[in-house]
């Protein structure tokens, strides 16, 4: 049996207050499921969690999606991974034995990008042994390219930004993180979209600002949560997308309706003190 700590403070942080019923149930259950460990990297198809939770399939993807937005946990759709974001900083590992027990536990698990973000918590020196391990595990994924006699695996490694070679992977597995899909880096379009806008000077962080704004404004929207793809992203709006203003509603904090009467509320206010400086000079 497996023991987890739960804090009592989570009621009272803010991320988690903000966050809808069935994302703040499905987190609890994330933190908490048999299928967790010590690390909060876990493999976890959601067929499990579905029938854990007692859910059906539609309910699960809207929540889960909204964790994802909000940054509180990572997934990796290839491997199936799952990873609690901030577990480590809750349940850190305070002595050898645990790190070891920890290392023959990555040894089981797929190779995946998500142990990078495991590397930057591991600062102790008994860390050593498991994060020796984790990069044994973490690979860059591997793209095809096709030649003209035939098709070859090419390694894809981290990108120059001065080299003209974007770092499609990390860009494609933020997008998949960002929205739950499963898009491939390897797409012939996807990276000629992605070397365009790469080509117009835009970097990493423009691009993964871009996916966030619209993640924020498309992603519960029936009609409009299918162009959260690379066509649609990383075409000739990228730029628009990129200074897109998020509001209050798309973060799912008010509604539209308290939004609108915030605004007008905040517009009389404004004509009202400017009425008023008129009137003391």
């Amino acid at each position: 049996m497996r023991y987890q700590k739960v804090y009592n403070q989570i009621w009272h942080d803010e991320r988690f207050r903000i966050l809808s019923e069935d994302a703040r149930t499905l987190f609890l259950y994330l933190i908490t499921c048999p299928h967790g460990n010590a690390i909060g990297l876990f493999v976890l198809p959601e067929q499990y969690a579905i029938a854990d939770l007692g859910w059906e399939q539609k309910r699960y993807g809207k929540p889960f999606a909204e964790l994802l937005q909000e940054g509180m946990i990572l997934y990796d759709p290839a491997a199936r991974l799952l990873c609690i974001k901030n577990h480590l900083k809750h349940n850190p590992m305070e002595n050898e034995n645990q790190a070891k027990s920890a290392s023959k536990l990555i040894a089981s698990l797929p190779r995946s990008p998500l142990y990078s973000l495991l590397i930057e918590q591991l600062q102790k020196q008994y860390h050593k042994p498991l994060v020796e391990r984790l990069q044994e595990r973490y690979v860059e994924p591997e793209t095809e390219a096709v030649t003209e006699a035939g098709t070859e695996t090419e390694a894809v490694t981290e990108a120059d930004p001065l080299s003209g070679k974007p770092d499609f992977d990390g860009i494609v597995l933020y997008l998949n993180q960002k929205t739950n899909q499963n898009y491939r880096a390897g797409g012939k379009e996807t990276r000629k979209l992605i070397q365009s806008r790469w080509n117009d000077g835009f970097r990493i962080d423009d691009f993964r600002k871009a996916i966030d704004n619209m993640s924020a404004k498309w992603l519960t929207d029936p009609k409009m949560s299918q162009y959260l793809r690379p066509l649609t992203l990383f075409g000739t709006k990228f730029e628009s997308y990129l200074n897109a203003k998020v509001t209050l509603s798309d973060k799912g904090i008010v509604s539209q309706k308290t939004e609108k009467s915030i605004a007008v509320g905040q517009q009389w206010l404004r004509k009202h003190q400017g009425q008023e400086g008129h009137g003391d000079a």
